[in-house]
């Protein structure tokens, strides 16, 4: 949070290619009709704790609907529509509403509070809402000391003369109320629910530090919040499942499908929640899937998500989205039992919504396959790639691009938890020690697929490393696949040069027993030196030792 842009409200333009300012010289007030006193603003108290523990009271689920502002990834703004925001409100014995992360574009974990009056909530501003506190490595190195920024929600005014928008800090009417009824609750009016940072500046005349407050570009307006009752579809307790490929426009993945009676449950299909599962039934040859279907929670993307059957409409505007999924009431997928393949007719897809009534895109498969695969027969996994290396004698380091291949050489795909990789320095396995490699408790040669960290980096098949070794003339790389049965496969060392090397005696190779640190002067010390020089001495399974210079 605290690496946000912070802008000028009074004079921000909501343009590509706005500019920021990184100094607040304060915000603008929504002008004072002469008959009206403006609120008054206790800049120097604005030390509320916000709510971020559950108040007592009612709880309820809701999927709420704003029009919103917030930031992109390079920290320009934009103003948006969000629709199915995950929220929730609770309601206090004592007339007291708590409703629960305000802002759409950024999800503070915390609540607003307002009083119930008849079938109004009433929210009075500027209430605390978020804080953080970090180290202050500008003025401390060592980053012992600390620094908290306090963020605020304010009652926001947004304008527009049909050339330039700005946002003014409205302490005229401080306050902005929600109708309850049946059907949810919405918000009344146009205003912005915006967040604010309060920053310490000094005064330009008489150099003392006051509290002033700056737009963080984060502002909610046309709330709309319905009350969440559904129960999600799940896998039904002790289901047999089974892994078949997901194929579709997308990278071939895993799901599980199982089969109960004449249902069948696909779970894994939404990547950002692993656990949705949709729900078909078999019928004449086929597998139907009925929509909406709710399914749950997803707390990555903080957004409800549900199925939609959908048909593909093509798309000319933008070639990155080849297709518009449109809800239907109902897919039907063809079903060949015998080789056990489920089929999505062409024009065809699966969608997934934040919302039920309509799709809000959340990810969708254009005619997907599924196909089963045998996971029991023992798995060879194919020959994985260097892609590139350098190093930098003098340094000490270098880094090395590799590929892991996902399939294994009869072409059947390899489940990512089961894969691990080496790496070979001149046909030496390349270990990866806790002293060069932070993150690590202990040494480490067998890599996980999927492991990432600050010097080993995954996307996807493609993998890069940070290479603690200068002098070496090749490097290279094999992968290993443990099956379900226990047994390791490995695939040829594949080297830079090209050079395929087989599989080396791994039943006989030695495995690290214990890693030893000693100074220059022999005496065996906890851990490397910083800003030293040590020796590393370690120790293998059969007796055997070897000794390296550490430099830190």
């Amino acid at each position: 949070m605290k690496n946000l842009y912070i802008m000028t409200v009074a004079t921000l333009l909501f343009s590509s290619g706005a500019a920021f300012a990184t100094e607040i010289p304060g915000i603008a007030v929504r002008k004072v009709p002469a008959n009206v006193s403006p609120l008054k603003v206790d800049y120097d108290n604005l030390s509320d704790l916000p709510i971020v523990t559950e108040p007592e009271g009612e709880d309820e689920k809701y999927s709420r609907n704003s029009i919103f502002f917030g930031l992109d990834y390079y920290g320009g703004l934009y103003k948006s529509a969000d629709f199915g925001c995950i929220s929730h409100v609770v309601w206090g014995d004592n007339g007291e509403v708590y409703i629960k992360n305000p802002f759409s574009g950024y999800d503070t974990q915390t609540y607003l509070v307002g009083e119930m009056e008849g079938d109004k909530i009433q929210v009075t501003f500027p209430q605390k809402i978020y804080e953080e506190t970090y180290p202050d490595w500008e003025n401390d190195p060592e980053g012992i000391l600390t620094v908290t920024d306090n963020y605020y929600a304010f009652k926001l005014t947004y304008t527009n003369d049909g050339t330039n928008s700005k946002m003014e800090m409205d302490l005229v009417d401080p306050v902005i109320t929600f109708t309850v009824s049946e059907g949810g609750i919405k918000m009344d009016g146009d205003s912005f629910i915006g967040m604010l940072l309060e920053k310490r500046v000094a005064d330009e005349v008489t150099g003392e530090e006051k509290s002033v407050l700056g737009w963080t570009g984060f502002a909610d307006s046309g709330i709309v919040m319905t009350k969440v009752d559904d129960t999600p579809v799940v896998m039904p307790e002790g289901a047999e499942t089974e892994k078949w490929i997901l194929v579709s426009d997308a990278e071939p993945r895993f799901v599980d499908i199982a089969f109960c009676d004449e249902d069948v449950y696909i779970r894994g299909m939404l990547s950002s929640s692993p656990q949705a599962t949709l729900k078909g039934r078999l019928e004449d040859g086929e597998v139907v899937f009925d929509g909406p279907q709710y399914l749950g929670e997803d707390n990555r993307l903080q957004h409800y998500a549900f199925f939609h059957p959908a048909e593909l409409i093509e798309s000319s505007e933008d070639d990155s989205e080849p297709y518009i999924f449109s809800s239907i009431p109902t897919v039907r997928v063809s079903y060949d039992a015998e080789q056990r393949v489920m089929q999505c007719p062409d024009g065809f897809g699966f969608a997934f919504s934040t919302i039920a009534g309509s799709i809000f895109l959340m990810e969708g498969y254009a005619y997907p396959e599924f196909i089963w695969q045998d996971m029991d027969t023992p798995m060879t996994p194919d020959n994985p790639e260097i892609l590139s290396w350098d190093y930098y004698e003098e340094y000490g380091f270098g880094g090395v691009s590799y590929c892991i291949p996902l399939n294994s050489v009869d072409g059947r795909l390899l489940e990512t938890s089961r894969l691990y990789y080496n790496l070979y320095i001149d046909g030496e396995p390349y270990i990866f020690y806790p002293d060069e490699y932070p993150d690590l408790d202990e040494p480490m040669t067998d890599v996980p697929y999927s492991y990432e960290d600050s010097m080993i980096y995954n996307w996807g098949d493609l993998c890069e490393a940070v290479i603690y070794a200068v002098g070496f003339e090749h490097i290279g790389v094999r992968s290993i696949y443990v099956n379900r049965d226990g047994t390791r496969e490995y695939s040829d060392i594949v080297y830079d040069d090209g050079t395929i090397v087989g599989i080396p005696d791994v039943e006989a190779s030695a495995e690290v027993v214990s890693v030893e640190y000693y100074n220059l002067g022999g005496v065996r010390i906890e851990r490397p030196v910083r800003g030293g020089i040590s020796i590393r001495i370690v120790r293998y399974s059969d007796g055997s030792l070897k000794t390296s210079k550490v430099v830190m």
